[in-house]
């Protein structure tokens, strides 16, 4: 249910094995899934990261994309009643110059 701008591509999740984190695996991911959306004809595509994921959003912001001011609550369930997560839409180009 993400918002997607129009013209936009979409790159739904990158999840790792905490053993797989830091050898070069996300990036290589991430650029293959920016190839296969730029072969497609979009110059820039979207993905939604949790706020409080500051290791997530460092990555997107390595790789040059940007949080583009939209926000969006997702809530996960717990014992005590639905916990409420900033979801922060990240914005960037599909091919690098």
């Amino acid at each position: 249910d993400e918002e997607v701008p129009e013209g936009c591509g979409y790159l739904h999740h990158i999840h790792l094995l905490p053993e797989a984190i830091g050898r070069g695996i996300g990036a290589l991911l991430f650029r293959h899934a920016c190839a296969v959306l730029s072969a497609w004809g979009f110059t820039e595509a979207v993905l939604w990261v949790y706020g409080p994921n500051t290791r997530a959003r460092g990555f997107y912001e390595a790789m040059g994309w940007r949080h583009d001011g939209t926000e969006a609550p997702h809530a996960f369930p717990s014992a005590a009643g639905p916990v409420i997560v900033p979801s922060l839409r990240y914005r960037g180009a599909t091919a690098r110059g």
